[in-house]
């Protein structure tokens, strides 16, 4: 998931050290986010230059779209350096974005004054949808928007055309069978299709969740939750089991974390106990085992729950594993990656070494300079750089983070009288760039 980048050099959370950092580089596995002398670019494996090393921060996104910051605005280039968006928003979002984006990259969404003003934009960055109209958030990934007029949601086509005129409390973005969860102004929850029509009504069930890629959602029924499939079916019907907390989507191996009598353990897609609830929390899940605190012990379990010995971690470390099932620890000084159960993957002969992530590369450091090795420990590109994607630094060398609070000194977009027109004309608004 992409997140936004605030200052040319973000702290870490999940090291004791503090971090620069590029946002992770998906699989642009010939990309490589590096910075010298305080300014970052991106680079491929033979060090040519993609992007001018001119920019506070590097985002490499999933689909390899390059997002480069300067002077609280955002760039995007394309991955061969073609500039696609110039400097003229605060931020900008693609299709890898938590929020939803453009399936085939032929729009972004901005916003400015965090959020205040928002816009639908083309490649090149001119406004095809915008601003005026907040919330205004991908629906469906291709032409369609969830936006507010008058406190009630609707869909908005990029045609300016209504799908669904504000009638809604609340709309979610379209899930992969779908489907949307929706809210009607009673309060009423329900699922809506990609055209605005209401295929489980509202009302049939208590409280509805999101549906995950398995085609489920949870919902509630007499106070005991349970999940349905698109039809509003239950496949697993009410339980009591379900009775004490929101029910997590199911994962690979048809588990869930749940809860009860606030302990956590893990239930199967029947609605039955595979592991009882005697966890004070459960974390990672990976190769049919998870990690687990109890009395005060952070421990490895099967996914039967019998014990695996303790968590892999030390005094000097807390290990997170990323995408690529490994995890950076520090052990007798000296950092090194560990798989799921503790044992070295790599790090002998390298100063310093960061997790893989979603690249078949991570960053190593050599000789007082930064490149990136493959999983076997071989360069995949050279150490030459003062830091590559990201990479530790003194806390003392960070820049002071931009803070999310409000400045009153940001002035407030006024808000916009609805109007009969905004329902009958819209083309004639002045967000709307599709004219007639």
């Amino acid at each position: 998931m992409r997140y936004i980048l605030l200052s040319a050099m973000l702290v870490s959370l999940s090291l004791p050290i503090s971090h620069a950092q590029a946002e992770p580089a998906g699989h642009a596995d010939d990309r490589f986010a590096v910075m010298q002398s305080g300014q970052w670019g991106v680079v491929d494996a033979d060090g040519a230059v993609i992007v001018p090393l001119e920019y506070q921060s590097i985002g490499i996104w999933s689909d390899r779209l390059i997002e480069a910051r300067k002077d609280d605005r955002a760039a995007l280039f394309a991955p061969d350096g073609t500039l696609l968006v110039p400097l003229r928003y605060q931020n900008l979002y693609g299709n890898d974005a938590s929020v939803g984006g453009s399936d085939d990259n032929s729009w972004f969404w901005a916003h400015d004054q965090w959020g205040r003003e928002r816009w639908i934009v083309g490649v090149s960055g001119e406004p095809l949808l915008g601003p005026g109209l907040n919330p205004l958030t991908p629906f469906d990934g291709k032409d369609r928007f969830i936006v507010e007029d008058d406190g009630k949601r609707g869909i908005l086509s990029l045609a300016c055309e209504w799908i669904l005129p504000p009638s809604l409390a609340a709309i979610g973005t379209l899930a992969d069978n779908g489907l949307a969860w929706a809210q009607a102004s009673d309060g009423g929850q329900g699922f809506i299709d990609a055209d605005g029509k209401w295929v489980i009504e509202p009302g049939r069930f208590e409280r509805l969740g999101y549906f995950a890629a398995d085609g489920w959602a949870p919902a509630q029924a007499d106070g005991k939750w349970g999940f349905i499939d698109a039809r509003g079916e239950w496949m697993i019907p009410p339980t009591a089991a379900f009775a004490y907390s929101w029910p997590q989507a199911f994962n690979s191996a048809g588990l869930t974390v749940f809860e009860k009598d606030g302990k956590s353990g893990l239930l199967n897609r029947q609605g039955e106990w595979v592991v009882e609830p005697v966890f004070d929390g459960i974390t990672e899940f990976v190769d049919s085992s998870f990690i687990a605190t109890r009395d005060g012990e952070r421990r490895r379990f099967s996914s039967a729950g019998e014990g695996l010995g303790l968590a892999p971690f030390d005094a000097e470390n807390f290990v997170r594993y990323d995408e690529s099932r490994t995890g950076r620890v520090v052990r007798d000084g000296k950092p090194k990656l560990v798989d799921w159960s503790g044992k070295e993957v790599i790090g002998s002969g390298f100063e310093d070494i960061m997790p893989f992530g979603k690249n078949d590369w991570a960053p190593a450091k050599n000789g007082g300079k930064w490149g990136a090795v493959d999983k076997s420990g071989t360069w995949v590109l050279q150490p030459e750089y003062e830091c590559v994607t990201r990479c530790p630094l003194r806390p003392d060398s960070l820049p002071q983070p931009i803070l999310m609070a409000v400045s009153p000194d940001v002035p407030r977009s006024p808000p916009m009288e609805p109007s009969a027109s905004r329902y009958t004309a819209p083309k004639s608004q002045p967000w709307c760039h599709a004219r007639n």
